[in-house]
């Protein structure tokens, strides 16, 4: 998982320009442009509660148009849809992974606050996360309970560059990671869990475990500890530099530059 670096916000008018220059049915459209004020002002509230999104409520439009938003959505004209694609490659700009678990290729998009209950931001680029299928599925409709947030919103929230630990044993074959406790708030928690981030990290980090043990067993001078730990540091180093401190190698080289081996 990863916080997207600061960006200046995208103007949400230029989105309903391009819908209304479009060439879309103005059956769909029509309605929708009709509410453009208070389309616009939705966004603000968006903009306003960007880290406090539980308070947001879905806004009841006088003249129901939910199924036009999200005909704009699914149907999205193409000049709207190369906005969408150019805003989310600068936001992917060197990483191009999925923004909720920082593995796979975004190969989709999510809406974070779900366009069922909430239409208004069916287009809305800051509600839209490039993600991967796995992360999609998983993640569904869902997005609060209880008052809490069920996933983080990669955009806006604020959280630890370093939530992860990990141990290693190269001799066990073995690979664990776990959420730091000052780290574990409820919405990171619950992120982790449904997400299965722990399990996905630990998949991912067996093959570098089994390209470490074979490269100890052809480069003797790697048995050194001082030696392995120097190079574990420039992997780590590298690692962090590219992917942040939360990305599942940049944890596991962290370990090996400080504990070393157990071969």
């Amino acid at each position: 998982m990863i916080r997207v670096p600061q960006k200046p916000i995208f103007p949400f008018k230029g989105s309903l320009d391009k819908l209304e220059a479009s060439g879309k049915s103005v059956l769909v459209t029509g309605p929708v442009l009709a509410q453009r004020s208070i389309l616009e002002q939705c966004v603000k509230n968006y903009l306003i509660q960007r880290r406090r999104l539980e308070a947001l409520e879905p806004f009841s439009f006088a003249v129901n148009i939910d199924s036009e938003l999200i005909s704009c959505y699914e149907g999205m004209p193409t000049a709207l849809r190369y906005e969408l694609d150019f805003v989310h490659s600068k936001v992917l700009t060197k990483l191009h992974k999925c923004l909720y678990c920082f593995i796979s290729e975004p190969d989709s998009r999510d809406h974070y606050l779900p366009i069922s209950e909430f239409p208004e931001f069916a287009f809305y680029i800051y509600n839209l996360i490039p993600c991967c299928s796995t992360c999609n599925r998983k993640k569904g409709k869902y997005w609060i309970s209880g008052g809490v947030r069920l996933f983080v919103n990669p955009y806006f929230d604020l959280f630890q560059s370093d939530i992860f630990d990990a141990t290693v044993s190269l001799k066990n074959l073995d690979v664990t990671y776990r959420v730091k406790g000052e780290a574990a708030t409820n919405t990171v928690n619950s992120h982790v869990e449904r997400l299965g981030l722990l399990s996905r990290y630990e998949r991912q980090a067996s093959t570098l475990v089994a390209r470490l043990v074979e490269l100890l067993s052809v480069d003797p001078s790697l048995n050194e500890q001082a030696v392995f730990k120097s190079e574990m540091l420039k992997e780590y180093n590298l690692s962090l530099k590219v992917h942040g401190g939360n990305y599942y190698e940049t944890v596991f080289y962290k370990y090996l530059m400080t504990e070393g081996h157990d071969l």
